[in-house]
């Protein structure tokens, strides 16, 4: 379950959105707030409407994604890259539910992926205690 609150003013739930089968790890939304992607402990990665509450797709590399970025070029908003417990940052386009590449240098789960650089560049931090700087688009 994710819920939305409006934390400044009522401080109450704007809305929940229902479609994961186990706990959210880590949302992302796209630059413009219509959209977001979900990750989950039932391995799923779900892109979201976030005005509707409907889920646009769902799709998933049968590992347990731990964190999900969004690429930060307004153009690229179908570009997300997901931390998973595979010891892989996974690339993926969501307009056609395809993993592009795959970052593979860590040694345990990869916890966080952030976008910097305007993009250019990826961070990861991992269970193995290592944080490495990514080219984008270069595993």
């Amino acid at each position: 379950t994710i819920k939305i609150w409006d934390y400044q003013n009522q401080r109450k739930c704007l809305r929940t959105y229902m479609g994961h089968d186990q706990a959210v790890r880590d949302i992302a939304f796209t630059d413009d707030g219509r959209r977001f992607y979900s990750v989950s402990f039932d391995k799923n990665i779900q892109y979201w409407d976030t005005e509707t509450g409907q889920v646009i797709s769902t799709f998933t590399n049968k590992k347990t994604n731990y964190s999900v970025a969004v690429h930060p070029d307004p153009s690229k908003q179908n570009v997300i890259i997901c931390g998973c417990s595979n010891k892989k940052a996974v690339q993926w386009d969501a307009n056609t539910a395809d993993i592009v590449q795959e970052y593979d240098e860590h040694m345990g789960a990869v916890n966080t992926v952030t976008f910097c650089e305007e993009g250019k560049r990826i961070l990861t931090t991992s269970d193995d205690k290592k944080i490495f700087v990514w080219e984008f688009g270069i595993p």
